[in-house]
């Protein structure tokens, strides 16, 4: 899967680590985590208020033993 982690009122959302956990309560191993080169920036609306702000863009390879 991939996903981008976002901002809230300025605060970064780790959504990587809080979907990786959601997934190890469902019975999911967590493989891999890998952090793209090249994140993303917040909203246009963040970035009026709080500046500018690369968030991570991750990779994540769960799996489900047998």
């Amino acid at each position: 899967m991939v996903n981008d982690n976002v901002r809230y009122a300025g605060e970064e959302i780790p959504v990587d680590l809080i979907l990786s956990s959601f997934a190890e309560s469902f019975g999911l191993n967590v493989q891999h985590v890998w952090t793209l080169g090249r994140g993303k920036g917040n909203s246009s609306q963040q970035m009026g208020n709080h500046g500018r702000s690369e968030l991570r863009k991750c990779v994540y390879v769960w799996r489900k033993d047998p």
